[in-house]
């Protein structure tokens, strides 16, 4: 079994190596390895002291925690690593009296669902990640500040909210938008509205690919919002929009019709949550 640690600057070098080891030349990570480092807690696996696995470590302002950018070397797959991680990840959590986990995995990754259900996740929803450039030429949109004293209605019975549990991405993870996390986001500045449409709006990393807006489709007519998205990221000055979508074929299908694209992962993502009840052991 592996040695779990807490990684340092000084590991930044070897969690590349095992990033562009574990996805290719192609992974995000790297570029954010550092950012993971001063602004998380990132657990890194060793075996014969090279690192092995990673696995960062989010605490999330709903109280939850978010799990992400984790990577096992090819060669140590199927061995417990990833599952040692999140031991420790949970560890940390309830150290912390956090009230969930949260992670997201792929379901063409039949290894990493499994391994998940086994280690007591549930499935909570299912997304589709696209992305479409930014434009100037999409409608223009007027976007103002959601009142919830008035909207929350809306929110509460929207279809587009309840194909997707009611789970929001935001920054770069998801939370359920209930109306604590709503006036959360709210303070946050990233709950709009415009003709009668809501939506949420984070920035993404901005890193050597350029600068990502996330929109995401909290109320109305579905077909508006994504045709507007790309005048708002503009607006923003973003290079382009990005959204998970509710894994539904007549929401992707419009996507697809306001110039949408799949993005490379995504496809198909898997919300899962682990609730970890006060005081259990």
């Amino acid at each position: 079994m592996p040695t779990i640690r807490r990684a340092t600057r000084d590991d930044a070098p070897a969690l590349v190596t095992l990033c562009r080891a574990s996805v290719g030349p192609d992974d995000y990570v790297p570029d954010f390895v550092v950012d993971f480092l001063a602004t998380g807690v990132v657990f890194v696996a060793e075996e014969s002291g090279r690192a092995v696995g990673m696995m960062v470590y989010h605490d999330v302002p709903d109280g939850s925690v978010w799990l992400h950018a984790a990577r096992t070397h090819p060669d140590h797959r199927q061995r417990g690593v990833a599952t040692a991680l999140v031991r420790s990840c949970e560890d940390l959590a309830r150290e912390r009296h956090r009230n969930a986990l949260r992670l997201w995995a792929d379901a063409s990754n039949h290894p990493s669902v499994a391994a998940n259900r086994k280690y007591g996740f549930h499935e909570r929803a299912r997304f589709t990640r696209m992305r479409v450039p930014a434009s100037r030429r999409a409608p223009e949109v007027r976007l103002e500040p959601l009142d919830l004293a008035n909207d929350w209605p809306a929110l509460e019975v929207s279809p587009l909210l309840r194909q997707s549990a009611r789970y929001v991405f935001h920054d770069f993870y998801f939370i359920p938008l209930n109306r604590d996390n709503a006036e959360w986001l709210g303070r946050e500045g990233a709950l709009w509205r415009f003709g009668g449409h809501a939506v949420s709006v984070s920035e993404d990393f901005e890193g050597v690919r350029g600068k990502d807006l996330q929109v995401q489709l909290l109320a109305g007519d579905p077909a508006a919002i994504l045709r507007a998205a790309p005048a708002i990221a503009h607006a923003r000055g973003a290079d382009r929009v990005e959204s998970f979508l509710p894994h539904d074929r007549e929401v992707l299908e419009t996507a697809r019709e306001a110039g949408f694209e799949l993005m490379d992962w995504g496809r198909e993502a898997v919300l899962f949550e682990k609730p970890l009840p006060a005081n259990a052991p």
